[in-house]
Order: structure tokens, then sequence, then C-alpha cells
């Protein structure tokens, strides 16, 4: 199984994202866009490749996780550790020299890159078609702005309020789903993901 996840995409889509932006942002902002997609998206691989260890159970659709990640591990070869902290120096100095208008968009590419990352290891790695991933963005999303708009926590006591929530219905929904695979879990997903809408 070859990992979608390569450096050629990173590239490739952080390129894709900066022309995307250039009618917005202007030329400045859009080279800035695809140098931090560019940066993060090999920071994460870094942190992907050294967090992994070889302990997986070898069933199910685990071995096709382990077969990805085996193809991810040689991007240690690119610089390990020092790698990893140059990119994230780099991240964190970069929203220093920018306005919040760049700061929004900047903010908006990796929450949706995020989301893309999270479906690859879903969908990619392990091969599972979960139609109702998006769902528990919208539950964590909903809750912390409950928290915050109904009972006024801060950003950062509501955050892990807001992910321990969908987390914990993520949990619920993987041990119903959890000999599912194929059509019946994507029929199982996309009826959680339509609950969610209309609760919501």
């Amino acid at each position: 199984m070859k990992s979608s996840f390569s450096l050629q995409t990173i590239l490739i889509g952080s390129l894709w994202c900066g022309l995307l932006t250039l009618p917005f942002m202007g030329v400045r902002g859009a080279v800035l866009v695809a140098a931090v997609l560019v940066i993060s998206g090999i920071v994460y691989r870094m942190i992907l490749s050294r967090s992994v260890s070889d302990g997986f159970p070898k069933i199910g659709h685990s071995r096709m996780f382990l077969s990805g990640i085996q193809k991810i591990k040689t991007l240690e070869k690119l610089g390990g550790r020092w790698g990893v902290f140059l990119g994230v120096s780099v991240l964190l100095i970069i929203p220093v020299f920018l306005n919040n208008y760049y700061l929004d968009v900047l903010t908006l590419a990796l929450l949706y890159s995020l989301l893309a990352v999270g479906l690859n290891i879903t969908v990619g790695l392990t091969g599972l078609l979960d139609l109702g991933y998006a769902g528990f963005y919208a539950i964590g999303a909903y809750v912390y702005a409950l928290l915050s708009t109904q009972i006024g926590l801060s950003f950062w006591l509501g955050v892990p309020f807001a992910a321990g929530a969908a987390a914990f219905l993520g949990l619920l929904l993987g041990m119903i789903t959890l000999r599912l695979s194929g059509d019946y879990l994507a029929i199982v997903t996309l009826g959680f993901i339509q609950i969610v809408y209309l609760v919501l």
C-alpha cells in the first residue's frame, strides 16, 4: 500500500492552496500560505514517523495501517528531532509577523488540513469508509460554542471539554461499529451524521 501523504503530495497540495489564495491574499500571502503548509506537512510526517511503534496487532484493517506507517517512518532520514524542532519553531514565529486577515486564512487552512489528515488516517491508512467523520468535528465545535456563549468558559477550558465530548461519542459509535466494514460501516456512519445534523 502506497502512502498517500508523501512529500510530493505535500508540495503539490501546498502550491495548489497557495494558488487558490492568490486572488484574495496577493503574492506575499499566497507564498506564506504555501510555505506554512509545506512546513506543517513535513513536521507532521516527522512527528508521526517518530511516534509510531511496531506493536500494532496485525489483524484486519490494522495490517494495512501498519503497512502505511512503515512507509511513513522512512521520513526520519530528513532530519529527525532537529527537523521537528526547526519546523515547530518556524510555525510559532510566523504568526508574529502577520496581521489578523492572514492569521484567519491560515487558521482555516490548517483546520481543514487537520481534518484532511484525520480523514486520511481513517479512510486511507485503515481502509475504513467512514462517512460520519465530520460529525465529531461538528459535535466538538457545537459543545465548545455552547460552553463559550452560555457558560462563559475560556478557550483553554472549553476546548478540552469539547474534545472530550466528541471523543466520548466517537467511542460509543466505535463500540457499535467495531465489527462492521465496507458498505455496512458506510451506512451506519452516514446515519450517524444525519442524526447529528438533525439534532444540532
